[in-house]
Formats: structure tokens, sequence, C-alpha cells
């Protein structure tokens, strides 16, 4: 019986190798895409995220057109623009420098348009940028005109505003409609509009130091990991002091869409975008609209109300500019900002005095995000009190944010790294480990199957980016730490070379 049994085995282990040698080797020829597609069929990685094709709600089956609709007034009323009037006390001095959208030229639109990723996904006009490639000698004049028309003129295109939202299923309940991922489709002439506008601003932002430094995201040459640095040597500094130091986490929900246009409008001229140069920014947030698609039918075009469009190149250097006078709302405490990510470090000797001032500050806050029309997330927002070991700290008070208490915590997870309260690194240590060991996993139960070179791609792709991420930030962790992460890489590198290490 073992005999016939180990003769089997054999038997189905050469199939397999036989058969993911040829699948891997026709599909490699092909697209890098569709190697990760046929990839995560085999090592079932993660949930799948797939279109949506019917929804029942209340005892009624949507389809086609009618649940296309369904989803797009979802999405338009999912997030209400509630505009208040805004306080400019929180504001630099104004700018006196007015910000100049010069004129393109045939050149850049056709670099701009060649540095787009080529992609299979088609705008709402079916339109694709790798096609466009082939014939751009042919557009870039035509082009560059459009392009030269609209900075002149201050309009924006409008058949370059309209989005077109897919919907695929995260996960849940298949009839939740929050349980599905809208993804946006811009149009591809707009964007290359959008990149000439953005590197005018961003020009314009970088001689005049409009954003703040304390800003990390959607910055060249600024990243998570230097964010997470200059956290971790405020933190170490305060130690070295002998002070405390009380950090807090903020998370906003929907920042993103629920950006108020007028306020950044306001917030635009203040800094120096004025006159043309405003209209074609207006111009562009205010006639913005999206249709969803799904199976091919495609719902009414809505106009979206508020927020920056998703998957845009403007809409990131737009938000940066809408929160950047946040860190004026109080000279106490050290900003981190990534993006819509905000943390705030408040140190000190007295631990009463401390909490005075973060709570002053948090006031602030919390009046700040108001009339910018921005919602905290309670329920995420953190705070850790960071101090040595061997000190111990007696903490009864409340942390206070606007109407409702901010929950103290040991540690915090902050752009994908865990900090806890004594600066070990344990629990992010402890979360590495736990993911790589999945991934090993997936090596080990196709060891003898997969072919080498996918393999190698599974550990590069899935591997090595979770030991690499930030590890400038939590490399000064325990010897004892760093030899576990040591061990499970040692068998990452056993199951793709079946050698012992």
């Amino acid at each position: 019986f073992k005999k016939c049994k180990n003769t089997v085995n054999k038997v189905l282990r050469q199939s397999k190798q036989i058969y993911f040698h040829n699948l891997f080797n026709e599909t490699c020829m092909k697209r890098t895409d569709l190697v990760w597609k046929q990839l995560n069929q085999v090592l079932k990685h993660g949930p799948f995220e797939s279109a949506v094709q019917e929804i029942t709600k209340d005892g009624v089956t949507l389809q086609g057109k009618a649940l296309a609709e369904a989803f797009n007034m979802y999405l338009i009323n999912l997030v209400s623009s509630i505009h208040s009037p805004l306080s400019m006390s929180f504001m630099k001095p104004r700018n006196q420098h007015n910000a100049f959208f010069f004129p393109t030229d045939e050149q850049e639109v056709f670099s701009t348009m060649l540095s787009f990723k080529n992609s299979n996904s088609s705008d709402i006009d079916d339109f694709q940028i790798k096609p466009i490639k082939y014939v751009l000698d042919v557009l870039a004049p035509v082009l560059t005109h459009i392009m030269n028309a609209s900075l002149s003129s201050g309009v924006f295109p409008i058949k370059m505003q309209i989005a077109k939202v897919i919907v695929l299923f995260k996960g849940g309940k298949k009839n939740d409609f929050s349980n599905y991922r809208p993804i946006s489709i811009l149009p591809v002439f707009s964007k290359c509009l959008e990149k000439i506008i953005h590197n005018r601003l961003t020009s314009f932002c970088e001689k005049f130091g409009i954003i703040t430094d304390s800003q990390f995201g959607f910055r060249k040459g600024r990243s998570t990991e230097l964010a997470l640095l200059q956290q971790k040597e405020l933190i170490l500094k305060s130690f070295e002091e002998k002070k405390l130091i009380l950090g807090v986490f903020i998370d906003y929900s929907k920042a993103f869409d629920r950006i108020d246009h007028i306020t950044l409008i306001k917030k635009l001229e203040y800094y120096g975008v004025r006159g043309v140069t405003l209209d074609i920014i207006k111009s562009y947030l205010n006639f913005r609209r999206q249709c969803v698609v799904i199976n091919g039918k495609n719902s009414t075009v809505q106009p979206i109300r508020s927020g920056v469009p998703q998957g845009s190149i403007l809409g990131p250097l737009l938000f940066n500019l809408y929160i950047n006078d946040i860190v004026n709302i109080s000279s106490t405490p050290s900003f981190i900002i990534y993006a819509d990510d905000t943390s705030l470090f408040f140190s000190g000797t007295e631990i009463q005095e401390l909490v005075f001032e973060t709570n002053t500050t948090l006031q602030k806050l919390y009046e700040w995000s108001v009339v910018n029309s921005l919602e905290i997330n309670m329920s995420k927002s953190k705070a850790v009190l960071f101090r040595p070991k061997n000190r111990n700290v007696s903490f009864n008070f409340n942390i206070v944010l606007g109407f409702s208490q901010i929950e103290l915590v040991q540690n915090v997870k902050t752009l994908g790294v865990y900090f806890n309260n004594h600066m070990s690194w344990n629990d992010h240590i402890i979360n590495i480990a736990k993911k790589l060991s999945k991934v090993l996993g997936k090596l080990y139960q196709f060891k003898d199957i997969l072919p080498c070179r996918i393999k190698l791609l599974i550990y590069k792709a899935l591997f090595e980016p979770l030991l690499n991420y930030c590890s400038l930030v939590w490399s000064t962790t325990s010897q004892s730490n760093l030899n576990k992460l040591h061990i499970l890489q040692k068998k990452g590198c056993s199951h793709n070379t079946k050698c012992v290490f």
C-alpha cells in the first residue's frame, strides 16, 4: 500500500509541476498582470474582489441599469457637504504673490502622455492610454491647443470631468452597498491637463514655501518612512530630556470626499492662486460628475458636490492645500501629517500640565475640523503616553476632543507601523512575523510544485516588502526580535531554493 501511495503521490507531484510550468511559461510571455491573476488563483491570496452582478434590497432584485443607478445615488449621497463659514484666524498672512499657469508646448504634452502607465481600463468615452501613445505624433498639436485654451480661459473642459465608476465586492454581506469598493476611472486626456496644472501649482507652492513642513504625504522626496523617523526622533528626544510625550493620532472619516469646494477656493485665493489661474481650479471642481457602470449598463450622470476626485493627479495637492493651515491652530504640539493621517505630540515633565495643553489644543482642532467640514472618527482616534520603561506614571485624566473622550492605549498603528508606549517595537515585530508566516505557509505548500522563478516572484512581491517596509524605523529593536525575523527569512530562502540555511 505504502509503495503504491508513494508512486501515486510522485506522479501527482510531477503532473502538477508540468502543469504549473506550462501555465506560467505561457502566461509569463504575455503580461505580468496575467501572471498575478493566475498566481492569486493558485495561492488563494486574500479576498478576491469581484464585480457586482445583482443586489436584493427590500425584497427587490436590482440588476443592470437599475443597480448602477442605485449605486450611483448611494455614492453621491455618501457624504453630504455642509458648508461652514470659514474663519481666517487659522491662516498665515496672505500671500502677496500670484500664481501663473504658463502655456504648455507639444514636447511637454508628449512627455506627459508617455509618462502614464499603460492600463487595460477604458474611460467613459472608451479611450485607453496605450493605443493613444501610438498616435501621439498626430494628437500632440491638437492636445496642446486644447490645453493652452483651457489655461488661458480658465475653463477645464466639461467632457474631461466625467468619472466612470465601477464597484468591486470586498467581502461581507453582498446586499450591503458599503461592502463594495468604488473605483473611479478618469478621462485619459483629463490626466494630461491635470499633470500640467499640477506641475505649475507645485512649483509655485515650493517657491514660496506654502505647504507646511509637517506634511509628508504626496510630496516629492518624502515618504511614510521619513514621517515615522521624525516621529521616532521626537519621542526618543523627549526620553533623553527626561520628559513625557503624549501622542494623539487623529482619524478623519472620508476626508478626501468631504473637501468643501467653497472653502478650498477661499484658501487657494489666500495662498496666491487668483484670477484665471483660480478660475480653472473652480471649473475643475464645480463641474465634476460621475457615472456608475455595471455589466455594461450605465447609470445617469450625476454631479459631485464635494471632495476631490479619486485617482486624480491634482486632487492630492489640492487636499494638502486644504488642510495646510491645521498646524496653525497651536504652536504647542509638533505635527506629523501624512495626507489625512494627523498626529500631534505634546511633551512636558508634569502630566497634569501636559494633559491641560493637550485638551486645550484638541478643542481648537475640533473647531478647525468643524469649520472645514471634516469629520473626526472618534472610535479610530487614539492617544498614547510615551515614557521610558523605568518611569511609572499614574494617568487618571481624560483626553477630550469636542464632546467625546479619546481612548488612551498602550500601542497604536500609524502609517502601517506599531508604536508602543515604551518604543520597544515588540508589537510591530509580532505583526510582521504573523504576516510573514502566512506567506511562508504558501511557499511551503507549493515548494515542490511551482517553478523556481515563480517562487522567487512570490518571495520578492509578498515576503520582502513586509521585511523592508519602514525598516529604518523599527530595525533598532532588540536582537531577539531581529532573530525572529531572521529565522523566518531563512525559511523563506529555504522554501525557494530547497537548501538548508
